[in-house]
């Protein structure tokens, strides 16, 4: 596709940024028998409609996700692993609340969270995250949602303790 001609150049870089799984059995299912035209015109009508959903991706986020603790942090799930009936900027937000993946060189990849819309708790792995939500990309929603949140928290951990264990 890098050499056709008749796909945009927009077209051929977004299509860089696109995983196709290494899968030989399956890949033939992203095979389209259209014209190169109709399809690149196609790929611009989805394109644009998708860039309407608003949703959050890495420009949004802290730079080099790999190197960071999520633990505490408010965290973007990527699109990718949202139903497309979930595709909403209040599904992507997550409290990062624990889990071996949480770390950056951590054995494990697992991620314990909460969704910040709704309060869902629930597993995610490291790799499903776009990364860490910046400061000044969080919505007002979202800071008061923590509020909530965040002094529960904090009331745990006021609690009696004896040998590092809550006496709740």
């Amino acid at each position: 596709m890098h050499w056709d001609g008749r796909f945009s150049q927009s077209n051929k870089e977004w299509s860089k940024q696109t995983y196709i799984p290494p899968d030989k059995d399956h890949n033939s299912d992203f095979i389209v028998g259209s014209h190169p035209a109709v399809l690149d015109g196609f790929i611009n009508q989805y394109r644009r409609a998708y860039q309407a959903l608003g949703l959050f991706d890495h420009t949004h986020c802290e730079p080099d996700k790999n190197k960071q603790d999520f633990e505490g942090k408010v965290l973007v799930l990527s699109p990718d692993t949202l139903k497309e009936s979930c595709w909403r900027q209040e599904d992507q937000l997550w409290l990062a609340t624990g889990g071996f993946g949480c770390r950056p060189n951590g054995s494990g990849r697992a991620v314990f969270a909460t969704c910040l819309s709704d309060g869902e708790k629930t597993r995610w792995n490291r790799s499903q995250f776009v990364g860490v939500l910046r400061d000044d990309a969080m919505p007002e929603w979202t800071r008061e949602k923590l509020a909530e949140i965040q002094p529960a928290k904090q009331e745990q951990t006021d609690a009696p303790s004896i040998g590092g264990m809550n006496m709740t």
